[in-house]
């Protein structure tokens, strides 16, 4: 029995390596070879959706990266990304319309007492221009009478 094994491995190496040589050129046959299409993907009759990215916002230890300002986005799920650092790593939020009506508001968590981490987190949009911000918010419960720190903001338009 180990010599039928020995012998079927040794078959499997064998034909392993010669695949593996067959798919190798020579440099006469690799000079004749022509590159791969690097065409354009044809247009179909349907538009397809496109977003712009829009520029990212930092300001100290914080960035907002996704929308950036002045993207375009398709709704209306609008995922906001960023990395930031904050108290415990919370982080506050608000969404304003063009009007300057706020359509939502929330917390998210980024990095913690000087380490910088990601945040993330989801909205749902209609069509329209809108500013997010992102900030650090005061320490103390409750405390709206402490300035926004490391605040970032960007405008948007949602189609």
């Amino acid at each position: 029995m180990y010599v039928r094994t020995a012998r079927a491995l040794g078959a499997a190496v064998a034909l392993a390596a010669g695949l593996s040589l067959a798919g190798c050129a020579t440099g006469s046959q690799a000079s004749s070879e022509t590159p791969a299409s690097t065409a354009s993907p044809s247009t179909s009759a349907t538009p397809t959706a496109t977003a712009t990215e829009g520029q990212p916002v930092t300001n100290g230890s914080n960035s907002l990266l996704t929308p950036g300002d002045g993207a375009t986005v398709v709704g209306p799920t609008v995922t906001v990304t960023g990395d930031a650092t904050a108290y415990e790593g919370n982080l506050a939020y608000e969404v304003v319309d063009s009007s300057g009506a706020t359509v939502d508001r929330g917390f998210t968590n980024g990095g913690a007492n000087g380490e910088v981490g990601p945040y993330e987190f989801e909205l749902t949009l209609d069509p329209g221009t809108y500013t997010v911000r992102v900030w650090e918010p005061g320490q103390g419960e409750n405390d709206s009478s402490a300035p926004p720190r490391n605040e970032v903001s960007a405008t948007f338009t949602v189609r």
